[in-house]
């Protein structure tokens, strides 16, 4: 057994060289014989039959022709295009792998979806089989500026309705780069408004707080700051900015009613008390300038002239005062007169004279005379200062037409018209349902009273035109605005009538019949705006009413509302008085009284109680 043991074992080593000669035999060495790269060793290739090292490999050559190099876009489909000496082509960007197609000019064209690719810097690399060709950066960017937005403070804490603020703005874009003509502050309501470049990337804007929408007394109005980079992309940042529309509130009356709506002039707002005197307040401020005792409550409106404010009182003064200090210029006085109506004011060859009724009873030789009306100058020819009128008389306050006519109602349940010519002469008389202690309104010529019972009688040439019943009683005069009369009952009950002057085309606004909330027993006339918003203090409230009915806002009184009727200036700012003897200031948006007609008790700012005068100022 051993002899075959060895023998067995010799003939393994002896057999093992010849495999290892027998694979090197089967391996081709580089440069040997090969059918396939299978036949080659390592790092070789089948060449011709023969086992070689391959060349290096050759790059694809490309052509781009889309997306542009360096290209910015931001999320959608872009389009790639390149030509390529290849058969087929694919682009690899990140995760995505895009095959490309050739066109019939040889093109090869794809779409690719940058929606899947994050934000940044992106190779997009052709490939060809193991050949890469040159690739093309894409930048992507979905993000908008970075925008900031800083307010200024404001010094009580509010910016009034009618301020203009300056806001600054800044924006910055670290992506495709901020496009500086995008930047814009808006608000609800309000036209954007462009700024102006302060710094790097800092923008100052002026915006006006009279234009956004702003349905409130007090609130904020939110600006909005926005901004774009060169894709399109947008980024915005918001402030809200507190405003109010309360510009003041003082007590000129101690305590006591202010029953006198307001006169205006360009820097003051003149109002008169129960406690008898005539103050002078700045317009912008409320700060008291100056007052001017009379005797007896000034319960009338005062009214101020070219030159001279006038006030009457319920003690039966008139004076003439200067505007700027208060002092007298002249006084007209008569203990048995009882003054609760306003003056009205006619100018001829620069004199003004005064007209307005008298409540208590006159004598005129052996006859008693119930009311009646005067006429007042500093000195009529012949001397004094006052002629009398036996005609009307009572709370009704004179109205005065463009052609000079005396409209006035009368305790005597009649509606006069007269003319003054160094004495009163009675044009016409008409009869009414009821006394008239509110005073007519004249739009077009014709001329509107209501009786005390709520009836409205539209006369011209003292024929009545046109008649109606409110269905409550009146304390407060009628308005006329937009070919409409405005009716205030008593009760709370706002209802408009159409005018005969009405244009035979509809007007807008249009008006809706209402009846305020906790509003009874007013005597307060509504004024009416340019834009058609009403505004009425009832209760111990100040509204403003959309034609329709809509309550846009109000303010709260500091007592409960009296005869005191709103007054408007052309800049949208609105003064009334109260029963706690406070005088309010309010912006409203409103821009001056409602043109062509009789939009408020005593017609204009002035309360010259005269068609002719500028509605405000």
């Amino acid at each position: 057994m051993r002899p075959v043991q060895a023998s067995s074992r010799r003939a393994r080593s002896l057999a093992a060289p010849a495999v290892a000669i027998l694979f090197a035999a089967c391996v081709p060495q580089p440069g040997g014989q090969c059918s396939a790269d299978l036949d080659c060793g390592f790092a070789t290739t089948c060449q011709r039959g023969l086992c070689r090292t391959p060349p290096p490999a050759v790059p694809l050559s490309v052509t781009w022709i889309s997306p542009e190099a360096e290209a910015w876009r931001a999320a959608g489909v872009i389009s790639i295009a390149l030509r390529a000496d290849a058969v087929a082509v694919s682009i690899t960007a990140g995760p995505l792998e895009v095959p490309l197609a050739p066109d019939e000019g040889g093109v090869f064209r794809a779409t690719l979806d940058a929606s899947k690719l994050e934000d940044g810097a992106w190779s997009l690399i052709p490939h060809a089989g193991p050949r890469a060709g040159a690739a093309r950066v894409l930048h992507l960017d979905r993000k908008g500026p970075q925008v900031t937005l800083e307010l200024p403070v404001a010094p009580a804490g509010t910016f009034l309705r009618n301020q203009v603020v300056r806001v600054l703005a800044r924006a910055v874009d670290a992506g495709a780069g901020l496009d500086e003509s995008s930047l814009f502050v808006a608000a609800e309501g309000m036209e954007p408004v462009t700024g102006t470049r302060v710094g790097r990337a800092e923008w100052s804007f002026q915006i006006p707080l009279s234009a956004p929408n702003f349905l409130a007394l007090t609130g904020a109005i939110v600006l909005r700051a926005v901004a774009r980079d060169r894709l399109g992309n947008e980024g915005h940042a918001d402030a809200a900015v507190p405003v109010t529309r309360i510009v003041w509130r003082r007590d000129v009356g101690s305590g006591l009613p202010v029953r006198s709506s307001p006169a205006l002039d360009s820097a003051h707002v003149y109002v008169g008390t129960d406690q008898g005197r005539l103050a002078a307040l700045d317009r912008r401020s409320g700060v008291e300038l100056w007052s001017h005792a009379l005797r007896g409550p000034v319960s009338a409106s005062p009214a101020r002239g070219a030159t001279l404010v006038y006030a009457a009182s319920e003690g039966g003064e008139v004076a003439a005062l200067d505007p700027n200090t208060g002092e007298p210029r002249w006084t007209c006085n008569d203990p048995s007169w009882r003054l609760l109506a306003s003056p009205a004011i006619a100018t001829s060859n620069s004199n003004e004279t005064l007209f307005l009724s008298n409540a208590s009873a006159q004598q005129q030789g052996s006859t008693t005379v119930q009311g009646g009306v005067l006429a007042l100058q500093q000195a009529f020819p012949g001397g004094g200062c006052s002629i009398f009128g036996s005609t009307g008389g009572g709370a009704s306050s004179v109205a005065i037409g463009r052609d000079g006519t005396l409209y006035v109602g009368g305790q005597d349940q009649r509606a006069h018209a007269l003319s003054f010519d160094g004495a009163f002469h009675e044009r016409w008389a008409s009869a009414l349902t009821d006394d008239a202690t509110t005073s007519p309104a004249i739009a077009a010529g014709v001329a509107l009273f209501g009786a005390d019972d709520g009836h409205l009688s539209w006369l011209s040439g003292g024929a009545q035109v046109q008649g109606a019943a409110l269905g409550e009683k009146l304390l407060a005069s009628p308005v006329v605005a937009f070919g409409t009369a405005l009716v205030q009952g008593r009760d709370g009950t706002l209802a408009p009538f159409v005018s005969p002057t009405q244009p035979s085309q509809p007007v807008v606004p249009q008006y809706v019949a209402q009846q305020l909330p906790a509003a009874g027993f007013i005597a307060s006339t509504p004024a009416v705006g340019a834009d058609g918003v009403i505004y009425v203090a009832a209760g111990r409230t100040l509204r403003a009413i959309a034609p329709l009915g809509a309550l846009l806002w109000s303010a709260p009184l500091a007592g409960e509302a009296t005869a005191s009727s709103p007054v408007l200036a052309c800049d949208g700012t609105l003064y009334v008085g109260d029963a706690a003897g406070s005088l309010l200031a309010v912006i409203t948006d409103s821009a001056g009284l409602a043109q062509g007609g009789w939009p408020r008790f005593r017609h204009d700012a002035r309360n010259t109680g005269n068609a002719s005068s500028p509605l405000c100022e």
